[in-house]
């Protein structure tokens, strides 16, 4: 059986904004893991709650990853690339 690693990353970054978005942000916002990013409430992502419906459409197992969410603001910073790819590790 197929199995795909479900990830997200949202936020509306706008380069004339200065301040450079930290973790924190998200700390704010929304940070899902494992199994929450696979709940079918809506609070990782509706993007995402759309994926899971086309995947189990598909007999694709679902693997919960990492989803982040916040607000608008200006560039990540570099910290907030390195967490989201430990997911990988």
């Amino acid at each position: 059986m197929k199995k795909v690693l479900v990830l997200g990353l949202h936020e509306e970054s706008n380069s004339f904004n200065p301040m450079v978005e930290e973790y924190s942000l998200f700390e704010n916002f929304g940070i899902y893991d494992k199994d929450s990013v696979l709940s079918d409430d809506g609070k990782s992502g509706y993007t995402i709650k759309g994926m899971l419906k086309a995947l189990k459409e598909n007999n694709i197992t679902a693997v919960g990853g990492l989803t982040l969410r916040a607000d608008s603001g200006g560039p990540l910073s570099h910290t907030i690339i390195e967490h989201f790819l430990k997911t990988f590790e």
